[in-house]
């Protein structure tokens, strides 16, 4: 086809222009042939830069996507001469300041400016080096060669809808619309598991905004966060079967948030419903565990996690069991599991800290923490046994210390 590799920049895709024929330009101009060929899920912005990839993904999209390939007409209608010059990406709001110092508000004003030469471009020369200028004018004409830096797995994932011409006021439309919300979210979070892999989602939030109440009063912000605990929205490939009752899931806990926010009988009037996860770490056998001789982990008869986790039913449960009939040890993950047996720690006791604590790192806590008859220099012989660690007679210089 027309390029070898796709370049992903903040769900922007940039294709390189050079390498794009005529045949491929029509090709490309039907976003259904371009969804389905290069399988986009929720790419917002597709172009030939950075700058246009940028502009066009606020543009409403067929397909989930906004695919922008610049000619004149296109570019007058994406860049017209009266844009304001903050909405260029690129110059950013010390240069906007001075530019309007200046007089200068709109990209046709820098263009008049730049390209006659004379007091206006003089008197911008004393605030701006002629590089910065040329680089100014090429944006306001739509062409940036910056490069674009491959960047890192996203932390979090959010999807929104707003609803400025017909807001929110019941609890089924909430209800309705959390629901759909639930099922953006979820193709987003399995677009990127497809590209950075299996990772767990340990927190779960609903952002909300209230419409003003009066003319004089402001538009009022939420935002509540909870942990998911055992709850997985994060799924292996082998797991997705079951992603519409997963989705269905999601949309009761999210509604559970808003009633936390909107009381019953409260009325409201919303604008906007955000829903967001938060990605940690992958897990795996090369994950490094760090021990900490400063803080001791807690022992299983502490007082309960403080915290909320919802169940499947909606009802709160506070907190998670330490006892070991009460834990669901059909929910732990073959991977790790494998892990801490590879730590020498038993099946089964395994298998139970998982349940109980959610991850690997706890769980090593819980079992590192776990009382045992024998005496304490066997208790930390037993524990270096269990992370393969050498004992030797100098040991206690050589070894950390894990005494609990």
């Amino acid at each position: 086809m027309f390029f070898n590799a796709l370049i992903i920049f903040s769900y922007e895709l940039v294709l390189p222009e050079g390498e794009l024929s005529q045949g491929d330009r029509q090709g490309l101009d039907d976003s259904s042939f371009t969804s389905s060929w290069i399988q986009l899920g929720d790419f917002e912005g597709i172009s030939v830069s950075k700058q246009l990839a940028k502009m066009v993904s606020s543009w409403k999209k067929p397909s989930q996507q906004t695919l922008f390939l610049p000619t004149a007409d296109r570019l007058g209608h994406l860049i017209p001469d009266d844009l304001a010059v903050q909405k260029i990406p690129g110059i950013g709001f010390s240069s906007t300041q001075k530019l309007q110092e200046e007089g200068i508000k709109t990209t046709g004003e820098i263009l008049a400016a730049l390209d006659s030469q004379g007091q206006d471009y003089k008197r911008l020369l004393t605030q701006f080096d002629a590089g910065s200028l040329g680089t100014m004018r090429a944006l306001c004409l739509g062409m940036d060669a910056s490069a674009v830096k491959s960047s890192g797995a996203p932390k979090t994932c959010s999807v929104q809808d707003s609803f400025w011409q017909n807001p929110v006021r019941t609890d089924t439309q909430v209800k309705e619309n959390l629901l759909a919300l639930a099922q953006k979210l979820l193709t987003k979070v399995r677009s990127d598991e497809r590209m950075y892999g299996y990772r767990p989602i340990p927190t779960f939030s609903l952002s909300l905004l209230h419409a003003p109440s009066s003319e004089a009063s402001a538009a009022r912000r939420g935002r509540k966060q909870m942990q998911l605990g055992g709850f997985q929205i994060a799924r292996r490939v082998e797991e997705q079967a079951d992603d519409e009752r997963l989705q269905g899931q999601i949309a009761d806990r999210a509604f559970a948030l808003f009633r936390k926010l909107v009381p019953p009988q409260e009325p409201f009037v919303l604008h906007i419903l955000n829903l967001q996860v938060g990605f940690g770490e992958a897990l795996g056998t090369q994950r490094r565990l760090s021990f900490n001789a400063s803080q001791a982990p807690a022992l299983p008869s502490a007082a309960p996690i403080e915290g909320i986790e919802l169940s499947d039913s909606g009802e709160e449960t506070v907190g998670l069991s330490t006892k070991p009939e009460d834990a669901d040890v059909s929910a732990v993950g073959s991977d790790d599991l494998a892990s801490l047996t590879a730590m020498g720690f038993a099946e089964g006791l395994a298998r139970q800290a998982l349940a109980e604590c959610g991850d690997v790192p706890r769980a090593v806590e819980k079992l590192l923490a776990r009382p045992t008859p024998h005496s304490p220099s066997e208790c930390r012989a037993e524990k270096r046994r269990r992370l393969k660690c050498s004992v030797g007679a100098d040991a206690s210089a050589a070894v950390v210390d894990l005494l609990d």
